[in-house]
C-alpha cells in the first residue's frame, strides 16, 4: 500500500512541475507579447511568472494525476507530462493572447489544453496502436 501511494505522489509531483513550466511560461509569453498600461519592472513579471505557476502547478497535481491513472493508464509518464504541460501552456497562451473573450476564460483554457494535449497523448501511446493492432489482426483471423 506505501509504494501505491509514493507512486500517486511521485504522478502528482511531476504533474505539479509540469503545470508550473505551463503557467510560468504562458505568463512570460504574454508579458513579451501584451503592452502593459502602466509601466511593468522585472520583478512584477517574475511575480506574474511565480503566481501563474503555482497556481497552475496546484491544479495540475490534481488534475494530471486524476487523468493519468483514469484514462491514461498505459501511456507512459513521460509522454502525458510532455504532451499535458504543451497542451497547458498552449491553452493558457491562447487565454492571455486570444482577446476578451479568452482572457475571461483564461483557467478554462489552460485545462482545455491540458485535455488536449491529453488526448493526443492517448492518441499517440504505442499501448493504443499495440491494441489495435492486435485487434485488426483478430477481426482478420
Amino acid at each position: 500500500m506505501a509504494r501505491r501511494r509514493d507512486v500517486v505522489a511521485l504522478v502528482a509531483i511531476v504533474c505539479a512541475i509540469g503545470g508550473a513550466v505551463a503557467g510560468a511560461t504562458a505568463a512570460l509569453i504574454a508579458a513579451l507579447v501584451l503592452t502593459p498600461t502602466e509601466p511593468v519592472t522585472a520583478g512584477d513579471v517574475a511575480l506574474m511568472a511565480l503566481g501563474y505557476g503555482a497556481t497552475t502547478a496546484v491544479v495540475a497535481a490534481g488534475l494530471g494525476t486524476a487523468v493519468a491513472f483514469g484514462a491514461l493508464r498505459r501511456v507512459s509518464l513521460r509522454r502525458i507530462l510532455v504532451c499535458g504541460t504543451l497542451g497547458t501552456a498552449a491553452g493558457l497562451g491562447y487565454g492571455w493572447l486570444g482577446g476578451p473573450w479568452a482572457w475571461h476564460h483564461f483557467g478554462q483554457m489552460g485545462v482545455v489544453g491540458f485535455l488536449i494535449g491529453a488526448v493526443l497523448a492517448r492518441l499517440t501511446s504505442r499501448g493504443l496502436k499495440a491494441k489495435l493492432e492486435s485487434e485488426r489482426v483478430e477481426a482478420s483471423a
